[in-house]
């Protein structure tokens, strides 16, 4: 049969997958460039229920920081070093019953003034044998006396008191040994956080 076109070529349980969604097998010649006309029909790259075949796990946390005295806390999620995958923050939410602002920093991981984690994360896909607590996108949360602790500011927002912030308009990628921290920007503040994205093996390719 012709070479498998392009980016199917990557993954070999997509190809296998969308060959049966289509109802063409791999012996057919139809599905050597069946990606070059597949997302105008069917886009298995925007849909969750394809993750199993994309070979990448859904992951999702929540967790509450307590307010600390003179202290700035932060929740996050990190990719743990050497680990061989490739991580995306897809969005979160974030409530505080006071009237808070937040940033969202990154860098290379660090113990530093952790308290919390790092902890796996829950699947959001029940057929994976590991969804109930043992995806590795790791939640980390602690408190700081500054807020000049990663990089950035990546994302700045804030809320009137008792009103739920959601992002979810842009994706992260989080390469092994590095982690992303959401930081409350007002001390001595308790707020929850769920997060949510993407993990898979990093292909050779992608730099990791």
């Amino acid at each position: 049969m012709a070479t498998l076109h392009n980016a199917l070529k990557h993954f070999p349980s997509l190809q296998i997958g969308i060959g049966r969604a289509l109802g063409i097998d791999h012996e057919q010649q139809g599905v050597a460039r069946v990606s070059e006309t597949l997302q105008p029909i069917h886009d298995p790259w925007a849909r969750d229920e394809f993750s199993w075949l994309r070979d990448e796990q859904l992951w999702n946390f929540e967790t509450t920081q307590a307010a600390v005295a003179a202290a700035f806390g932060f929740v996050g999620v990190r990719n743990i070093a050497a680990s061989g995958l490739l991580l995306t923050l897809s969005g979160f939410e974030v409530f505080s019953a006071v009237s808070p602002g937040y940033q969202l920093r990154a860098g290379p991981q660090s113990a530093t003034d952790v308290a919390s984690g790092p902890n796996s994360s829950f699947g959001r896909d029940f057929r994976q044998i590991n969804a109930f607590g043992g995806i590795p996108a790791f939640s980390i949360a602690g408190s700081s006396a500054a807020l000049n602790v990663l990089n950035g500011p990546f994302w700045g927002g804030s809320a009137p008191s008792g009103n739920t912030i959601t992002e979810a308009t842009r994706e992260w990628i989080i390469p092994p040994g590095f982690e992303m921290r959401l930081y409350g920007t007002t001390v001595n503040q308790a707020f929850t956080v769920n997060m949510w994205g993407r993990v898979r093996k990093a292909i050779t390719q992608e730099g990791v």
